[in-house]
């Protein structure tokens, strides 16, 4: 059963941490994890292949794939790249459970062993799976997780979880900066011209003719970026921006209405 959460309310439990080289032979067969995973590539190259998706990898990228994710990865054993190895859950639910779980192949995973179904309402991106080309950001917090995970003391798993709840959101504001960027820049154009016309009549028809484009390939865009169909993401925007006037100015609230499209 799956359970829907915010970002902040995630207790994130690290099951290990880890400066390891990749496994050899890992690339002649697709694996799942039962657990959440965040691999920091710090030396060689390769390619990971997810959900039948390649990327090349290089020093310095994140891979970051959710439970349940087929995925492997190709490079020349005679450069066997490193990384460090983040398995985690979301929660705590499961931190009885032995703390490595090693992966499997699809032909025998079961998914009713699947330690976790999460979503997280408000940080979409990292309900799936992805590449971050440049996660060097990360590397202070995940090279110092692998270091109180080595040293396993009074306090180790508390600390290893704040750290890790501190990549999630560097993760997160990172791959949305990114993504964006490569992703089609017309949906950056139509969140500016959204964003600056937020008081006046949208919907995807009126977008979409100012544009140019099919008002389904609007409602597209914004559920592939915000996870929300525009009208929802509009509706919080307008709400965000009045809260914003009623705490900052004596504006009457039928004037407040009024400039953030409220009739």
């Amino acid at each position: 059963m799956e359970t829907e959460l915010l970002l902040e309310e995630t207790d994130p439990f690290v099951r290990s941490a880890l400066n390891v080289p990749l496994p050899p032979g890992i690339g002649e067969s697709l694996h799942m994890s039962y657990d959440h995973r965040l691999f920091y590539v710090l030396s060689g190259s390769a390619c990971v292949e997810m959900e039948g998706k390649r990327t090349r990898l290089k020093p310095g990228c994140v891979i970051y794939w959710t439970a349940g994710t087929k995925y492997t990865f190709h490079y020349d054993e005679n450069e066997i790249p490193n990384v460090i190895a983040i398995n985690f859950d979301f929660t705590h639910a499961h931190s009885a459970l032995v703390q490595y779980l090693p992966a499997v192949t699809p032909q025998t995973y079961e998914p009713q062993k699947q330690l976790e179904y999460i979503r997280l309402k408000n940080a979409a991106v990292l309900n799936g799976r992805f590449v971050l080309e440049d996660g060097r950001e990360l590397f202070p917090y995940l090279q110092a997780m692998v270091q109180e995970a080595n040293t396993a003391i009074r306090f180790s798993d508390f600390l290893l979880t704040n750290l890790m709840r501190s990549v999630l959101v560097v993760l997160y504001r990172a791959a949305e900066s990114e993504l964006n960027r490569r992703g089609d820049d017309s949906f950056r154009k139509i969140l500016e011209y959204v964003h600056g016309h937020f008081n006046e009549p949208l919907s995807n028809k009126s977008v979409a003719a100012r544009f140019g484009y099919h008002p389904n390939y609007i409602s597209q865009l914004f559920r592939e970026y915000t996870d929300a169909p525009m009208h929802q993401y509009l509706l919080k925007f307008r709400i965000r921006q009045a809260l914003n006037l009623l705490q900052s100015t004596g504006l009457p609230i039928g004037e407040v209405a009024r400039r953030t499209g409220f009739e």
